[in-house]
């Protein structure tokens, strides 16, 4: 059984209320650690800013809430067993933090570059309270990452948006355009190569000018996010840095983190979304690094006439029906979900691929939740001297691969009961052997019957959709994840 020592501590950056008299104490900002009672970080969705809650002893964080101007904060969880051993030499490697964001020196475990590996979140505070009661007294803060810099202000200077130059030059200039965010740093991805000049993508492009007009209500973020879409790019924060990469369409086997029931797994749920018919398009997009094109198909109504004649779905857009305030009822283009995917070589492939993600979805839509209180977790199946290569769960982000197994030994003697009522007993017979196998061995119902349906019929990974780490100085670190199916798309699709 694997032992962890979880720490979490917080940097904290502190500036005080000035009450309209310039001191000692408001001229600079003050900066000191803090060893937190608990803390949870959710990292969410590329589109919506990561958050934090944390609650410290007053005794640590002695401040009135009304003298304090701002808190910029920076939370590390880390297993200081596992800190040790690295420092001994007695582990070669804890996993780096995204290892196409920046570069780690891990030859010396003290180096600041690697304790910065150890932070899950980077942000600012946006609320504060203080509570004493007869037991305690405790001091609360929550807030979100740097995302909030730019999901909070409205896109008003200038009042157009320039798309004349390179999507990077044109992020870099949005980045300067404001003093709050001049000195993010921006990563762009290598094999992105030279990003296009997306003005020809914008129907509201005005040549005189070189800038597209500006909808209303749109804050930065939403620009930010246009932009990236108009690419066919993932454009988000990172701890402090602002990342633009390729989609994570795809995942690699290799790269997929392990949850095992019966070893490593606190709790897990499954629930399966079924139906034929969907309220939604889908949208795919992908920029074709060579030419510097990006191409765009909405399916079905750009599918192909062969695939509408095999699947009997019409090629136009689906629709739904919306009561409208005069109780009648419009028919309206339905949502479109879009996908961005890398390297396709024409648009026609592209259809392919579209189409292909339009009947998997029509099919089913497996989703689900896991927790753990294991730091460390399996990277795909390789072994060094026999032991599985470790991954520090803390470096999970938005759409990390997993894959969820049975333990190896019920996985086995499973196999063996199938073995032996082959061709005897009935597939529902079958299902009902494998759930009370699991249910006697202490699995409990909801997942027993989930492993039992499934098994055998399909080898599919999953992918973060978000993630929840927390720490209680009481009950130790914890993780929770939810995780929704990939869309498995046929690899002669992919490498033509």
């Amino acid at each position: 059984m694997t032992v962890y020592y979880p720490q979490a501590r917080a940097s904290l950056r502190i500036l005080f209320e000035d009450f309209g008299k310039d001191g000692p104490t408001t001229a600079q900002e003050y900066s000191f650690d803090v060893l937190p009672k608990s803390v949870t970080v959710s990292i969410n969705d590329y589109t919506k800013a990561d958050t934090f809650k944390m609650d410290l002893d007053y005794r640590n964080f002695p401040f009135d809430p009304r003298t304090i101007r701002s808190v910029g904060v920076v939370i590390y969880i880390q297993d200081m067993k596992s800190y040790v051993e690295y420092a001994s030499n007695k582990i070669k490697s804890i996993s780096p933090v995204a290892t196409n964001v920046a570069s780690v020196d891990d030859s010396d475990p003290t180096n600041a570059s690697r304790l910065k590996t150890n932070a899950v979140f980077i942000g600012f505070a946006d609320e504060d309270s203080i509570k004493f009661d007869q037991s305690s007294r405790t001091v609360s803060l929550e807030g979100r990452d740097y995302t909030s810099l730019f999901v909070d202000v409205p896109y008003n200077d200038p009042k157009t948006i320039p798309v004349t130059a390179p999507l990077d030059y044109v992020i870099i200039k949005i980045l300067l355009s404001r003093t709050a965010t001049k000195d993010i740093r921006i990563f762009k991805d290598p094999s992105l190569g030279e990003l296009p000049i997306l003005s020809k993508f914008y129907s509201d492009f005005n040549p005189l000018s070189g800038q597209k007009s500006r909808r209303k209500n749109e804050t930065y973020w939403d620009v930010i996010q246009d932009l990236a879409r108009k690419a066919g790019v993932l454009i988000y924060i990172q701890l402090d840095l602002l990342i633009i990469t390729k989609p994570n369409a795809l995942y690699d086997r290799k790269k997929m983190k392990q949850f095992i029931w019966g070893k490593n797994l606190k709790d897990l749920e499954f629930k399966r979304n079924l139906g034929r018919t969907k309220d939604f398009n889908i949208g795919v997009r992908s920029l074709n690094t060579r030419k510097k094109e990006v191409y765009e198909a909405i399916i079905p109504q750009d599918g192909k006439p062969e695939w509408a004649a095999k699947t009997g779905i019409p090629l136009k857009k689906v629709t739904v029906k919306k009561l409208q305030p005069d109780k009648s009822v419009k028919e309206e283009d339905a949502k479109v979900i879009f996908f961005r995917l890398p390297n396709i070589s024409d648009r026609d492939q592209l259809i392919e691929i579209g189409q292909g993600i339009f009947e998997e979805m029509n099919r089913q839509q497996i989703e689900g939740s896991l927790s753990t209180k294991d730091m460390l977790v399996a990277e795909g199946d390789a072994r060094v001297d026999g032991v599985g290569v470790p991954f520090d769960v803390t470096k999970i982000r938005n759409a990390t691969p997993i894959d969820l197994r049975i333990f190896e030994d019920d996985l086995d003697a499973i196999k063996e009961l199938n073995k032996n009522q082959q061709g005897n007993i009935s597939r529902e017979a079958t299902v009902a052997a494998r759930q009370k196998y699991l249910e006697d061995r202490h699995y409990e119902p909801k997942v027993a019957a989930a492993f039992a349906q499934t098994m055998g019929k399909f080898d599919t990974p999953f992918y973060t959709r978000s993630v929840d780490f927390k720490f209680d100085m009481s009950n130790g670190f914890e993780m929770k994840l939810d995780f929704i199916n990939f869309v498995e798309l046929p690899q002669s699709l992919i490498s033509r």
